[in-house]
């Protein structure tokens, strides 16, 4: 016997609904565990920059990247005033260990930029930002 939220005296879990409920947070863990192995595909790293770094892009393919075109735009969207980002990247690289499509490779970055650096950025900006460089990429 257990007892439920909103009982007076105490009451009883429905067998069912225990078996339900366990089923929904395997799945929404699962989910989960797969958005985590999206973000672990990109790290930000301890050391010291001279200019915005990606482990592995040499200076040409470094302004084609999709993270690249993502730094600038997230720079561009905070203004010049705001160096948190610059700051922030001068103390960090990007590595990145598995490739990932461009559209996931933006988001992610962005989300991980807005964390590490606590932009007031809301979601549907940062859609908005990733569109404008999705839609530039694909022109």
């Amino acid at each position: 016997m257990g007892g439920f939220a909103g009982g007076d005296e105490g009451g009883y879990w429905d067998v069912d609904s225990i078996s339900s409920m366990i089923d929904k947070q395997n799945k929404a863990s699962k989910k989960t565990t797969e958005y985590d192995e999206l973000y672990s595909n990109i790290s930000f790293v301890a050391c010291k920059c001279e200019s915005f770094t990606i482990e592995g892009y040499d200076a040409t393919r470094l302004k084609s990247s999709g993270i690249y075109k993502a730094y600038k735009a997230l720079n561009d969207f905070v203004g010049e005033g705001d160096s948190d980002i610059v700051d922030f990247f001068s103390q960090h690289k990007v590595v990145i260990t598995q490739g990932i499509s461009l559209s996931c490779e933006v988001a992610v970055f962005m989300r991980l930029v807005q964390e590490a650096c606590n932009l007031i950025i809301s979601t549907d900006e940062l859609v908005d930002i990733e569109a404008t460089i999705l839609k530039k990429e694909a022109k």
